[in-house]
């Protein structure tokens, strides 16, 4: 769920071109599989086929079929949305971004795998009702890592939260993974088969995302662990609170979640920095620093939230120590990218107190130190609520958009790492 720095996606090299996308500037071009068949006979086991398909030109509606599932399946067109698998195509016979698949004069079912260790019947579920022409398609929802390993050889796209990436070296004939999530960090660091498209969720996780930063900046300054604790003493404690409005508010990472924070930052009346890869103007950010201006960055703001990504050019950016005394210091981009011991030694010297969503380990190890200490605020990884209607509209959007040849959103640069 981290943002990006400048909040744009360059063109994936070897298999982007230029387009006209503001968060996916070129057309993701992915490899021609129509002749990389499986082993001999597989047409005749896959309950995706369309048995009486003709050749291209030549296509028909097919028999029905059911959505597969690792853990055993269903009965062909049993229960809610279990449509055939297979239907007639348009004339020319190209569908899903490349010209179908055929095996033995049958037409064969593109293969989606859906991994997600919780949820993901629930996302195929969805997906069915949602892709017009799920008939194209074979679902396979997996949901443990033995489940995957069986699937993967015969995915051509892959739907994914988690994925365990050593098992892309099966991936043979995939050509697209959209991760179900806006943090993309294990993939771009795993060795994708080559040509493979990868696309990220954005614009789904700035209104949650924000909201959780607001949340804590506003019950800091309300101070509302101190009338929590006065209550609880049944003590009358009165006191002047302070608000948001007037103070300075940093967002390292103004990409489409760092944008929403900044855009409710000037709705509470503060000034917005924005810490930024690129100089330029961005919507309701006041000025913009680049990271050579990380320090002065660091040190003018009153509220300073990261949604940076894990990147080479990240890990270690923010300075917590740098920060100004009586500031709060909120990290719900990546763990790595704020040294935790410079987080203790900030906070232990009373000059910051923390809100942390993220971890360089997680989950968190119990015999951690943040647990316990009274300046930090922990929270697991829950800043971006996964709304699984949404991710599930996304990722069919998406492939809409890939059948047609149309540029993804969310492309992955992976060079940049977002």
């Amino acid at each position: 769920m981290s943002s990006c720095l400048t909040g744009m996606n360059r063109s994936t090299t070897n298999f982007l071109s230029a387009g006209g996308m503001t968060d996916a500037r070129g057309t993701a071009r992915v490899r021609d599989h129509a002749g990389d068949l499986g082993p001999a006979g597989l047409a005749a086991r896959e309950p995706g086929a369309d048995r009486g398909a003709q050749p291209p030109g030549r296509f028909r509606p097919g028999a029905a079929g059911a959505v597969h599932r690792g853990h055993g399946g269903r009965r062909p067109g049993a229960g809610h949305g279990h449509r055939r698998r297979v239907r007639a195509g348009a004339p020319g016979g190209r569908t899903g971004g490349g010209p179908a698949r055929w095996e033995g004069g049958i037409r064969m079912a593109k293969v989606i795998l859906i991994y997600a260790e919780k949820g993901a019947d629930r996302y195929t579920e969805l997906l069915e009702r949602l892709i017009p022409n799920a008939a194209d398609y074979r679902l396979v929802p997996c949901s443990s890592r033995e489940d995957a390993a069986r699937n993967i050889g015969e995915a051509e796209i892959l739907f994914c939260f988690q994925f365990p990436t050593d098992l892309l070296k099966g991936a043979h004939r995939l050509r697209w993974i959209q991760a179900m999530r806006a943090g993309v960090d294990d993939l771009v660091a795993a060795p994708l088969p080559p040509g493979v498209v990868l696309t990220r969720i954005e614009g789904l996780f700035g209104t949650p995302m924000s909201e959780y930063a607001f949340a804590h900046m506003l019950a800091h300054v309300q101070q509302l662990r101190r009338i929590y604790a006065a209550q609880a003493e049944r003590r009358w404690d009165p006191f002047r609170a302070e608000t948001l409005a007037g103070k300075r508010l940093g967002v390292a990472g103004v990409g489409s979640i760092g944008l929403e924070v900044a855009a409710r930052g000037k709705a509470f009346g503060m000034e917005v920095w924005g810490l930024a890869r690129t100089p330029g103007p961005r919507p309701h950010v006041d000025r913009v620093f680049t990271p050579g201006e990380v320090r002065e960055f660091t040190a003018g703001v009153d509220f300073l939230v990261s949604t940076l990504p894990d990147t080479p050019e990240t890990r270690g950016l923010i300075d917590p120590e740098a920060m100004k005394e009586g500031a709060l210091l909120i990290n719900m981009g990546r763990g790595a990218t704020i040294d935790e011991q410079a987080i203790l030694r900030a906070v232990r010297s009373g000059r910051i107190r923390a809100v942390l969503d993220v971890f360089t380990v997680e989950p968190l190890p119990p015999d951690h130190p943040f647990w316990t200490e009274p300046g930090i605020t922990v929270t697991p990884h829950m800043s971006g609520l996964n709304r699984p209607d949404a991710i599930a509209a996304y990722c069919a959007e998406n492939l809409a958009r890939f059948e047609r040849g149309e540029p993804l959103r969310g492309v992955v640069d992976l060079e940049r790492g977002y």
